[in-house]
C-alpha cells in the first residue's frame, strides 16, 4: 500500500459526483474527507473493489495498512459483503488512532465505535474516535490505546452483536488495566454516531458534554495560548467549530473559555492579549 495509491482514490472519489453526493447525504465534511482521506476506487466489473469507497487503514504510525472498500447507499446484493477489507495484520492496527492520537492523549480518553462513517462524526463533533471494524478489538489492539489513554468509552449498538462486543471490551480491558464506560444513548437507543450526526435537528453536547465529563486533559499548570492553536490545527478547524463555534466570539476566545472550563484556570484579560 502507498500514499499514491490513496491519492489516486481520493482523486478518483472528488472526481465522482455520485460519491460526493453520498458523503454529502451522511453529512461528511471537506475537512474529514480530507482528514481521512476517504476514496473511490473504479475498476474493471469483476474487481471486488470496483465502484466502492475506499478508507485507507493506517497503523499507529500513519502507515497504510489496507483498505476498507464499501458500498455505497443501501446494499442488497446477497451475493457480495457490503464491506471488503485487504489482508493486514489487524491485532496490530486501530482504525482511527494515527488521525485522534493528539487529542485522544489530551483528553487521556477515545471512544470506541463500530466502523468508520462512526469515527468521522465524532471527529467532526469535535470527539476522538476509534472503530473496531468488526467484532471486537485484540487483547493486542488495547495494548495499543493504552500507550495513548487510560480511558475507553465505548458507543456501539445495543443490539446482540454491540452487547457481544462491549462484555469482550470489558474483559479485556480489565486484563490491561484501561478504564472502560459505555456511552449513555440518551434518549437514541438505536442510532450509531453516523445517524445522529446525519440528523440536523440532534445537539450533540450531550455526547460532547460526556467525554468532558470523564476525559482528564493533561494541560500545563501556566496556560499556553500557542499550545491551544495547535491542537486546533491538529484536529483541523472543522472538528474545532463543530465544537466551538456556537460561541458569538472568535475561535481563539471560544477556546480560552474552553481552556478555563476544562482546568479551572482564569485566563485574564492579559493572557487575552
Amino acid at each position: 500500500m502507498t500514499d499514491l495509491q490513496t491519492q489516486a482514490h481520493q482523486q478518483s472519489l472528488y472526481a465522482n459526483q455520485k460519491c460526493m453526493d453520498y458523503l454529502s447525504e451522511r453529512k461528511v465534511s471537506p475537512d474529514a474527507i480530507h482528514k481521512y482521506q476517504i476514496g473511490y476506487y473504479v475498476g474493471n466489473t469483476f474487481d471486488a473493489y470496483n465502484d466502492r469507497m475506499m478508507f485507507p487503514i493506517r497503523n499507529e504510525y500513519g502507515v497504510v495498512q489496507a483498505y476498507q472498500a464499501r458500498a455505497m447507499y443501501d446494499w442488497k446484493d446477497a451475493d457480495k459483503p457490503k464491506y471488503y477489507h485487504g489482508s493486514y495484520e489487524k491485532a496490530f492496527t486501530v482504525y482511527g488512532l494515527f488521525e485522534c492520537a493528539e487529542l485522544a492523549s489530551l483528553w487521556n480518553t477515545v471512544v470506541v465505535v463500530e466502523g468508520p462513517f462512526d469515527v468521522f462524526a465524532c471527529y467532526m463533533a469535535g470527539i476522538p474516535a476509534v472503530a473496531m471494524l468488526g467484532t471486537s478489538f485484540s487483547t493486542q489492539q488495547l495494548l495499543i490505546l493504552k500507550r495513548y489513554v487510560n480511558k475507553l468509552i465505548v458507543w456501539v449498538d445495543p443490539d446482540k452483536a454491540g452487547i457481544q462486543a462491549t462484555k469482550r471490551l470489558i474483559e479485556i480491558s480489565n486484563k490491561v488495566g484501561l478504564d472502560l464506560t459505555v456511552m449513555p444513548r440518551f434518549g437514541y437507543n438505536h442510532q450509531d454516531p453516523a445517524d445522529i450526526w446525519a440528523d440536523d435537528g440532534v445537539q450533540w453536547d450531550p455526547w460532547r458534554g460526556y467525554v468532558d465529563k470523564n476525559g482528564e486533559p493533561e494541560w500545563p499548570e501556566k496556560y499556553d495560548k500557542r499550545a491551544i492553536r495547535q491542537l486546533i490545527a491538529e484536529i483541523g478547524q472543522t472538528a474545532f467549530d463543530a465544537q466551538y463555534m456556537n460561541d458569538p466570539h472568535s475561535s481563539a476566545d471560544a477556546c480560552l473559555r474552553w481552556h478555563d472550563r476544562r482546568t479551572g484556570y482564569d485566563v485574564t484579560d492579559e493572557d487575552r492579549a
